[in-house]
């Protein structure tokens, strides 16, 4: 039996809302398990929504598709959430809005058919859009589908080396003093037929991925999405190490043995030309402090996914070392495997920078670590003609590391003669030195 307000008693009831106070009210604790419609409109929170555990918020949008892929909301259909900024479509609400988030998503919570729009000027809250987290020996199994998600505007972080301005964050872990709670976090994802758009002159990241605490594993899907206008479509990092100084005293919190892996199929990631960074950024391990981040491994496995209008396609780092001051990494992964993936950038650009080790722009860093691999597997796979394609170190692309270390390096599946019958337009092509085995 539907109700019209979000006090319904009985669990098994379904909640209907129509204003903001009682979206606000429907996201109590008390409601786990239960499903949360809500109408079509505008509605202007003044602080982050965090689902109930096990419930299913269901907005009122009906996704329009042009193919397989999601195009918008069908007019008059779209429920559509604007954090409260005092002026325009939320000029009855009082205040403005504080938070690290618009949507909390916690364990076995679902979040459909809602559109959030986020105003690049005046958006400006430390933070991300949508955040999934677990955190100690918690366990977040969660799922988006059919959802219209805004990234928020400028880079102001969540929390010290945690960056915001994503549309959606996947995190383990937290900050002192809680860095280094008991147990091994979990987090299971499932993204599918929704829109991510990037916001202001400059674009935003999309999805940002990353472990802060040790022994964490994250598994995500992403099927039939959009990512539109951004800096960087996917910011997929493994374990990052990290440093703080707390009453005079430094606490480093270093990470290893992290698992991230990512299934994409059937996506479109069109940029915004020379100025989208990348479509898939792919790190299995950096640093944020004076720590070490090692024994990282992150997969992405790509089938069907198009690239489009970026000034890099895809961007493989084993190991970033993102200060001089840093810790080291040693013994982190990254596997990539591309199945019928099409890129598509823009001229000068690079289909493909793969680098074992690296440093960001403007950093110089003397060493960066030891055994730090990238494993690249193509089948499939359609380039965009002669490029700047880099499958090893350059400064340029890789950033200036004065020594390269030890055993690190990348490697290619097969030889370079399957590699040219099974993928096409790839130039220049992986030296023949990269294969793992003989033409």
């Amino acid at each position: 039996m539907a109700v019209s307000s979000a006090r319904a008693e009985d669990p098994g009831d379904e909640i209907t809302v129509s204003t903001t106070s009682e979206l606000v009210a429907a996201m109590s604790p008390a409601n786990a398990g239960r499903t949360i419609r809500i109408q079509p409109g505008v509605y202007c929170p003044k602080a982050p929504l965090t689902l109930p555990e096990g419930s299913e918020v269901i907005g009122a949008g009906i996704m329009e598709y042009e193919g397989s892929l999601p195009a918008g909301f069908r007019a008059g259909t779209t429920t559509e959430i604007v954090p409260a900024d005092g002026r325009d479509a939320c000029l009855p609400e009082v205040g403005l809005f504080v938070g690290n988030a618009v949507f909390n998503l916690t364990d076995g919570s679902s979040l459909r058919g809602v559109k959030v729009s986020i105003d690049a000027a005046r958006h400006t809250f430390g933070g991300n859009t949508v955040v999934i987290r677990a955190i100690g020996g918690q366990v977040t199994r969660a799922s988006m589908s059919e959802c219209d998600i805004q990234a928020r505007s400028g880079t102001v972080p969540y929390a010290p080396s945690i960056p915001g301005g994503r549309a959606l964050s996947i995190m383990t872990g937290d900050n002192p003093p809680n860095h280094d709670p008991p147990g091994d976090p979990r987090i299971h994802v499932v993204v599918s037929r929704s829109i991510f758009r990037g916001n202001g002159p400059n674009g935003a990241v999309m999805v940002f991925t990353s472990h802060y605490e040790s022994r964490a594993q994250t598994s995500v899907f992403f099927h039939a999405n959009v990512f539109t206008g951004f800096l960087a479509a996917l910011d997929l990092v493994g374990g990052i190490s990290r440093s703080f100084v707390v009453l005079s005293e430094e606490i480093r919190t270093p990470v290893t043995d992290t698992l991230t892996e990512v299934l994409a199929i059937g996506n479109l990631y069109r940029g915004r030309g020379i100025a989208s960074v990348g479509a898939a950024g792919l790190t299995a391990a950096a640093t944020a402090g004076n720590a070490d981040s090692t024994f990282n491994r992150l997969s992405f496995t790509s089938v069907g996914d198009r690239i489009e209008n970026v000034g890099a396609g895809i961007n493989g780092r084993a190991a970033l070392r993102r200060g001089a001051t840093h810790g080291f990494l040693d013994d982190n992964l990254v596997e990539l495997h591309l199945v019928g993936t099409e890129l598509s950038t823009v001229e000068s650009a690079a289909d493909m920078t793969m680098c074992a080790v690296g440093a960001p722009p403007n950093v110089r860093v003397d060493r960066v670590g030891d055994r730090n691999w990238i494993h690249l597997a193509a089948t499939g796979l359609e380039g965009s003609g002669k490029r700047d394609n880099v499958f090893g170190h350059s400064v340029a692309r890789c950033g200036q590391v004065d020594d390269l270390g030890n055993d690190n390096g990348v490697s290619v599946k097969g030889s370079l003669r399957l590699w040219n019958v099974q993928n096409d337009n790839i130039d220049p092509d992986p030296p023949a030195d990269l294969f793992t085995r003989e033409p």
